[in-house]
């Protein structure tokens, strides 16, 4: 089932078409306007130097979140994207069954590939290599 809304942040309309299957909502577009923010709880998909984790995509939504850096001279509040992608339960069969992926290159990777990934299930990996904000991230395909 499809259900198409309008809502108005700040005086600007903008249309969600939210899709729902099976248990509940499963993707949210935002065609103009503002990015909305997602949903709680967050699960911040953090990988140490090295480490993977292997995923398929069984639907994925854009958004963001405000966070509250630390680092010196960092402002009280930041909005960052967040690109959520819902995968199988035996995937991830504690918490909500989706990872949040906060990394601008990471979501860069994966953003013309999502479609596919989607439609296809194709299992595929993530690496971490190093730390911090020069963090990298590569994807290897099954």
């Amino acid at each position: 089932m499809v259900g198409v809304e309008g809502v108005s942040i700040m005086g600007i309309v903008c249309m969600r078409i939210v899709r729902f299957m099976g248990l509940g909502l499963l993707n949210v577009v935002v065609m103009g306007g503002d990015v909305m923010p997602l949903s709680e709880p967050f699960e911040i998909l953090e990988l140490a130097d090295g480490q993977t984790i292997r995923l398929k995509v069984a639907n994925f939504e854009w958004g963001e979140t405000v966070i509250h850096p630390r680092y010196a001279g960092a402002p009280a509040e930041k909005r960052i994207p967040v690109l959520r992608l819902y995968v199988p339960a035996d995937l991830k069969p504690r918490g909500p069954p989706y990872w949040d992926l906060t990394s601008k290159t990471l979501q860069a990777q994966l953003k013309p590939l999502l479609e596919e990934l989607k439609a296809t299930g194709k299992e595929f990996t993530i690496t971490a290599h190093g730390t911090g904000p020069s963090k990298r991230f590569s994807l290897r395909f099954e």
